[in-house]
This record gives structure tokens, sequence and C-alpha cells, in this order.
């Protein structure tokens, strides 16, 4: 009784823990293009956000249905709109407890937990207004149950049934990546009930009620793959940066893990008994891991012009659970010597603590809200051309109606500021004309546009440039018109380059 105290003691503690780490600092940086985005859809009835999504997005409506339901009781404030990630994040740690508890015990469980409570990339995604913080809460007890399923197969109750297909599905609805990860539960099945007909009927049962009740997607699916859709090209450091923040973000992490499971392996080749002890629950992890990885950048490499990029560390967060829970069983199985064991775990602790509070204190996202703090007290009526698919960003800080740059030209936003998208020549002449300042043409505006723009140099060669303001991500031009009469020839619709 008592040990059960302790150990819920200390599970609380590393609760806190990750619950501090994931609220320090949520308010501090900018709401990003993509949080603004979601938000911007969660405002709509949910009828609006189902249609919205099915017709003009790539992903399933999930967590924009949720985070409209929060935010009719809590608000559109960056704090308020964070925190259901942040909810997302601390319940994950306590399911990653109960799940390699259940997979190994206590003792890994509780490590398990605290090195996901501080793991980087999941901290990250737990402080913003994205599905990702949802995704790895869904994975968690989607596989949780499928754990509870799969080890009393035989006379398996109907309730573990029924949550397994319930969680799986709702993974599912978050993100179209949850699909990599029901193919490893899938492998992973298939592995350990080899040549067992009756459980592979029963698993095929509970997979063809998962497929039904996500068919209704399925359908949206095949029209969302041609709809265009801006993300970075897969290359060689790109994919090294995914592994690189999956891991944790420090390249002496994977090396422990590399070095003790080769040790692992060398000991279980030697002695079958090691290898049959936690032959499901180490397979189930390896099968986690490994397959959404090496699937998705399969499908990256061989049929990129269908499905674009899909290795990219947010894509492959899920993972990040998988490889906590392996290098924590590593640790403990390996090392015998508790001094040794506590030393090699404290250096990994430190290791993502460290990066966790340093990535606190630096600003990383795109600083929109400086920007619109500048024009506020900066613009005096001058035009703003924004340059830049922005998704709606200037509204959400102006407090005014403008709609994305995807689907119009261009709106006026206050009286005095402007949006353009810019997907075709832009005719300066007509641009002013359109956004008439005090009756005249505006000779001078600003210029919004990303900081490593390309296509600035097409308008600085017909403006002259009385001033260049710096933020994260965006540069702020002043620009004073040379010549009216002239279309510039700008394709800036691709974004970032």
């Amino acid at each position: 009784m008592m040990a059960s105290r302790k150990l819920w003691v200390l599970v609380f503690l590393v609760v806190l823990l990750g619950t501090g780490l994931r609220t320090y600092g949520l308010n501090r940086e900018s709401l990003e293009d993509n949080e603004i985005y979601t938000i911007n859809i969660a405002t709509l009835p949910a009828s609006g956000i189902i249609s919205l999504m099915d017709k003009q997005d790539i992903h399933p409506p999930l967590y924009e249905l949720l985070l409209h339901y929060w935010i009719s009781i809590f608000g559109t404030g960056k704090t308020a709109t964070r925190y259901l990630s942040v909810l997302f994040g601390v319940a994950s740690i306590i399911l990653v407890f109960l799940l390699a508890k259940s997979l190994f015990n206590d003792e890994i469980g509780l490590i398990s937990a605290l090195l996901f409570a501080v793991s980087p990339i999941n901290v990250y995604y737990s402080q913003e207004s994205r599905s990702y913080a949802l995704l790895v809460l869904l994975s968690i007890s989607s596989f949780y149950f499928y754990l509870k399923f799969s080890k009393s197969v035989n006379n398996a109750k109907f309730f573990n049934n029924y949550w397994y297909e319930i969680f799986t599905i709702l993974m599912l609805y978050t993100h179209y990546h949850a699909i990599f990860v029901l193919l490893s539960q899938n492998a992973h099945f298939l592995i350990i009930n080899f040549g067992n007909w009756n459980n592979l009927k029963k698993w095929i049962r509970m997979q063809s009620i998962i497929i039904i009740g996500f068919i209704p997607q399925i359908y949206i699916i095949f029209s969302q793959m041609n709809r265009p859709f801006y993300i970075e090209f897969l290359t060689l450091r790109s994919a090294l940066d995914s592994i690189y923040y999956l891991i944790g973000e420090n390249w002496l992490i994977l090396l422990i893990f590399m070095l003790l499971l080769l040790i692992y392996v060398t000991i279980c080749l030697r002695n079958k008994k090691d290898l049959l002890s936690n032959y499901f629950s180490v397979t189930l992890l390896f099968c986690w891991l490994i397959i959404p990885i090496f699937l998705q950048l399969f499908l990256t490499l061989f049929f990129f012009e269908f499905v674009h990029n899909l290795f990219l560390y947010r894509y492959i967060i899920t993972c990040s659970v998988a490889f906590s829970i392996l290098l924590t069983f590593l640790i403990v199985a390996i090392i015998k010597r508790r001094i040794v064991r506590n030393i090699v775990l404290l250096i990994v602790f430190i290791l993502l603590f460290s990066t966790v509070i340093i990535e606190n204190n630096v600003l990383v996202k795109d600083d929109l809200e400086g920007v619109t703090r500048y024009f506020a007290s900066n613009n005096f009526g001058k035009p703003i051309l924004v340059l830049t698919p922005t998704y709606n960003n200037l509204g959400y800080y102006l407090e005014c109606d403008l709609y994305s740059p995807l689907y119009s030209n261009y709106t006026k936003c206050l009286s005095k500021q402007f949006y353009y998208d810019a997907r075709a020549p832009l005719n300066i002449t007509a641009v002013l004309k359109e956004i008439e300042h005090d009756g005249t043409y505006a000779d001078s505006f600003f210029v919004l546009t990303y900081a490593n723009n390309k296509y600035l140099e097409n308008i600085t060669t017909l403006a002259d440039i009385t001033n260049t303001t710096h933020f994260i991500g965006f540069n702020v031009i002043a620009l004073t018109l040379k010549d009216r009469n002239t279309t510039i020839p700008l394709n800036l619709f691709p974004g970032k380059q």
C-alpha cells in the first residue's frame, strides 16, 4: 500500500514538472500562421468547420471541433487557445506512465513518464494551438487499449475492444498520419499472432469497425490529395532534423540508445530467454517507432507527386513516445549497477530538460504580433501590401475582417490597410487606386514580406526603400513609388523560399 502511494506521489511530481514546462512562457511568442488559421476555422459554427475543412483544408476536423467548443467558453486569446494543447500534453504524461507500466513495470513506467515530460518536441507542441498534442494523446490511448486487448485476446472483454476502437477512430479524425500508427499496430498483431487464425479473425473484425467509422473521411482524403498545399521539400538535412527533434535534440541521446540497443540484441542472440521475456513489449515499441518512420520516408521518396513530404518531425511525433519508453527499458534492462544506471538516466534527463529550458527562452516563431504592433504605432494611414500567404493573421491581431489570401485577391483592413494575394502580376497603379488615401493616390506604402523572400527585389527596382524593420520571420519595408504606371511581375504565392 505504501509502495503504491509512494509511486503515485512520484507520478504526481512528474506530472507537476511536465505541467510547469508546458505552461512556462506559454504566451511569450506570437501565434504563428497555422495557429491563427486553426483558430479562425474554430470560430466558425461546427457545421461550417466540417464543410470548410472538407473543401479547403488537408486535415481531419476533430481538433478544430474541440477547439471550437473550448473557445466558446474561454475565448480566442493566445493563452486561452494554447491551454487546450497543454491539457492534452499533461494527460499524455499520465498515459505514458500507464502504458509503460503495463508493458514492463512500475519503475520503467515512472521513468518513461519523466523522460516524456521533458521531451522537447512534446513540450513544444503542447504549447501550440495545433492538433499534434491531441494526436499524441490519442495514439497513446489507442496503444494502451490495444495492449489490453492483445494481451488477453482469447478472453478479451468487450470493454477493451470498445475503447480501443473509439480512441483509434478519434485518432484518425485528428490527423491523417495516425494511419501509420494504426499500421504499426496491425504489423505488431500479425507478428505476435502469426498463424493463429482465431485471433486474426477477431482482429479483422475490429479493424473493419474502425474502417467503417472512418469511411466518411476516407472519401474526403482522395479529394484533398490533389489540393495544393505548401510544405518543405525533403532533403537530407530536413530528414536528419526530423530524427534530431524526435530523439530530443541531442545526438548523444541517440548514441546512448544505439549502444544499449546493440548490447541488448547481442544478449538476446546469446540467450533466447532474455529475448522471449519481453518479446511482446519490445516488438510493440519497435513497430511503433520504426514502421511510421519507414513508411513515411518511403512514400515521400517514391511517391512525392501524390503525397508530398510526409517525413517531417511533427508528422512522426507519435514515435517519440515509443522512443522514450524503449530508451528507458534499455537503460533499466542493460545497466544492472544502480549507480551507473542513475548516472545515465541523469545525463539523459539533463540533456532533455536543458533543451526545453533553453528553447523556452529563445523566440523562434514568426513575430506577427510584433509586426502588427509596429503597424499600429507607425502606419499613419499608409497602405500595407501583405505579400505572404499568412492566413488572415493580420485580421486576428488587428481585430478586423480579412479573408485568407488563398481565396481572395485583396480586401481592406480597417480603412487604411490592405491585404494582397500576389498570385498574379501586381499592378501598383491599380492597387493604390483601389485603396485611395484621403482621396489621392498613395505614393508611399508598407510591404510585409517573409524575411527570405527573393521576390522582393522585383518591387524594389521600381520603388525606393525608405526604411526596413526586421522581425523574426518577417521584414516590414517602407517604400516610395518611383513610377505608378507599371506592373511588377510577382509570383509570391509559394510562400517561404
